[in-house]
């Protein structure tokens, strides 16, 4: 008889359960800090993206030709340079927060800036026109252009993310994108990929 339980199920006073649950509090609910073992877990993925931020676009603009145009036998030289990233910004200028980007669909990405000079002829003054929108890059999460890089675990749960949330990864149309450092085949284990685009490749 399924109706009738075999055990009596004494209800529990709403005022032994206020006093049960009394102790749990925000203040020791959230951990005062992020745990240090996690964060050298994901370590090489953040700190390697800060280091294409800060030192591997401005080498690899270093690195550009410059661009000559011929217009009425004139030569003009072009070129990029203080090519800067922005952080992950609304339409209105309003931060963007991760959470946003995954509830909304949004690529977590930042605008990049450049200024662009010009100079006439190969001894010609470089002169600088302004600086443009060249574009945007998806920024990762917990980086040093995200907005997530300094807070604390509570400031983490106020910007509806995970208490020991780590970053490495990135958003793009609202999905978690995750770029694998080594990839290789399992030891000893065959295996065979049979796709259409393959064979039109030859």
């Amino acid at each position: 008889d399924f109706t009738r339980p075999s055990v009596a199920l004494q209800p529990l006073s709403s005022m032994a359960h206020l006093k049960a649950c009394h102790h749990i509090t925000a203040e020791n609910a959230i951990p005062p800090k992020q745990k240090d073992s996690l964060k050298k877990l994901f370590e090489p993925h953040v700190e390697s993206f800060n280091f294409f931020l800060e030192e591997g676009i401005p080498q690899a603009v270093s690195g550009l030709r410059k661009v000559l145009l011929k217009i009425n036998d004139n030569s003009v030289y072009m070129w990029l340079d203080n090519v800067q990233v922005g952080v992950p910004r609304r339409d209105s200028n309003a931060e963007l927060l991760p959470s946003e980007c995954r509830e909304l669909g949004l690529t977590y990405r930042a605008s990049v800036h450049a200024d662009i000079y010009r100079k006439f002829g190969r001894d010609g003054e470089p002169e600088r026109l302004k600086q443009k929108l060249i574009g945007h890059i998806p920024i990762m999460v917990k980086s040093s252009h995200c907005h997530l890089r300094n807070m604390k675990p509570s400031e983490l749960v106020e910007a509806h993310e995970e208490v020991q949330e780590m970053g490495g990864y990135f958003i793009c149309n609202g999905n978690e994108r995750l770029i694998r450092m080594l990839i290789a085949q399992r030891r000893n284990y065959p295996l065979a990929v049979k796709r259409n685009a393959f064979m039109k490749r030859g």
